[in-house]
């Protein structure tokens, strides 16, 4: 779904990044083996995690230019179906 988003909307400047809470060996090599272009954060202490309360996986912010949270969606629900095909 976030690589799809990645190469729809990157043309227009949006950007797609993803947080992971594995050390920064993990994340590069399973980046890598899952062809993921889009750029993915290693978090191993959580602390992003905690700070933006995503208390389940997938956990999806959407976020203005002005870094305002403006969607935010946790675990696999029709909601995230939807923001994954909403095309604005």
């Amino acid at each position: 779904m976030l690589e799809g988003w990645h190469e729809r909307f990157a043309p227009q400047g949006v950007v797609v990044t993803g947080v992971a809470a594995e050390a920064m060996t993990v994340v590069t090599r399973a980046t890598y083996q899952l062809g993921i272009a889009y750029p993915v954060f290693a978090d191993p202490s959580g602390a992003t995690s905690k700070a933006y309360r995503a208390l389940s996986l997938p956990t999806v912010f959407v976020l203005d230019k002005g870094g305002t949270v403006r969607e935010r969606d946790g675990g696999v629900t029709r909601r995230l179906a939807f923001l994954a095909s909403k095309a604005w």
